[in-house]
């Protein structure tokens, strides 16, 4: 049966046109929708390597984002077709709970056996939901992998385990929030190296009656359900061994981050780009072989979200003014100028005069903003505007491509 679209990301960012949303937002939800009806029985084998196309992905940045509603018309249509999703479950032992339940029995076209434990998880405040249970992180680390058994305690069978693990994972937060979220062994190794962080700082454009067509909808709906049904390894040929060879040199010699907080990140960045590299490929055709094609625009997505990626970071440190720093720092680049004393009283059951004006004295040694000899703070960080909703400078090259 063919596709109605020729590319299904392509079509839901069609579908959520008419939203407030940015649309690198909107192309994550899109990922992350192709990703949960894969689940655990399509796979990449790379040498002795195996991916899997689950992912983490979390939108990042402040409430007026839209970060929900750009997550809602992804989750609807993962309900639809019916995949076993996680979106309530605030305990560790609900989740695993959750999981054991989604065990189904599957086969490729080989009729080999492709028993799989998949669970989709949807969670607007990422947070909140990691708060719940210090033994959370570890967990999440541990089902990233897809180990082929996990084991846990029961109070009442004692130990059981749970076959073939996959877990994705579609979440938000602000980043206010995940700074007192997450502790400094979520970083390196830890959860951290495994999440895309999708941050940006404003919403796209207001609109007024939100929404796309029923009929754009069940075409989306049709074509997922289509690419539900895939199963097996995908293929790929001599043109995405090339290209990924030297995207992966060129990698190696030139990281796209310097910050400590993303060292972990990098070394996990090959696998980011083979999960989505799978996922490009199902969003666009059955036939399940990966191509150049398929390869770049995995590749431009990537560079595109890792633009923006540091600045969820921002205010993450040791340094105790970090976290409302990073607070005015927002409030600049969404105001572009501001009045200092405006912009204290914003500030003045956090801050006093002395620990603003340090904070204003670093970002202008960062060359984030000046001050003007009249008494206003202006931004002068350029941004494009799929980071803050605004028109003053170009869209990435990326951006555009996709």
């Amino acid at each position: 049966m063919s596709r109605i679209y020729n590319d299904w990301i392509e079509g839901y960012l069609h579908y959520t046109e008419n939203t407030e949303p940015s649309k690198l937002y909107r192309t994550w939800c899109a990922i992350a929708a192709v990703g949960a009806v894969l689940r655990r029985k399509c796979y990449i084998e790379w040498g002795s390597e195996t991916f899997y196309p689950n992912m983490y992905i979390v939108l990042v940045g402040p409430p007026a984002a839209r970060k929900g509603t750009a997550i809602a018309p992804a989750r609807k249509l993962i309900e639809d077709v019916g995949i076993k999703l996680a979106s309530d479950e605030s305990s560790r032992q609900k989740l695993i709970e959750r999981l054991v339940q989604s065990f189904v029995l599957d086969h490729d076209e080989t009729r080999a056996t492709l028993s799989h434990s998949s669970l989709t998880i949807i969670s607007p405040e990422f947070s909140v939901f990691l708060n719940e249970d210090p033994k959370m992180l570890p967990m999440l680390c541990d089902w990233y992998d897809c180990r082929s058994s996990f084991e846990y305690s029961t109070m009442k069978r004692g130990e059981e385990t749970v076959v073939n693990v996959w877990v994705h994972m579609l979440g938000a937060t602000t980043p206010t929030s995940l700074q007192r979220t997450l502790p400094p062994e979520a970083f390196g190794t830890g959860l951290a190296s495994r999440t895309i962080f999708v941050y940006q700082a404003n919403k796209e454009k207001i609109v007024i009656f939100p929404g796309g067509s029923q009929e754009d909808r069940y075409k989306l709906l049709t074509d997922l359900e289509q690419i539900s049904v895939l199963r097996g390894p995908f293929g790929y040929g001599e043109d995405f061994i090339n290209l990924y060879t030297e995207w992966y040199m060129d990698s190696e010699e030139n990281p796209p981050f310097h910050e400590d907080k993303l060292l972990g990140y990098i070394q996990r960045r090959q696998t980011q780009l083979f999960k989505l590299c799978m996922i490009c490929c199902a969003a666009r055709t059955n036939d399940m072989t990966i191509t150049a094609q398929d390869f770049t625009r995995a590749k431009e997505i990537l560079e595109w979200t890792e633009k923006f990626m540091p600045q969820t970071f921002v205010g993450i440190g040791s340094n105790p003014l970090g976290g409302i720093q990073a607070r005015v720092m927002s409030v600049l680049l969404a105001k572009k100028k501001i009045s200092a004393h405006e912009l204290m009283a914003m500030f003045s059951d956090d801050l006093n005069r002395t620990q603003m004006a340090e904070i204003l004295g670093t970002l202008e040694h960062m060359r984030f903003c000046h001050i003007t000899q009249t008494g206003h703070i202006v931004c002068t960080r350029k941004v494009g505007k799929d980071e803050c909703g605004g028109d003053d400078t170009a869209i990435t090259k990326a951006g555009e491509n996709i």
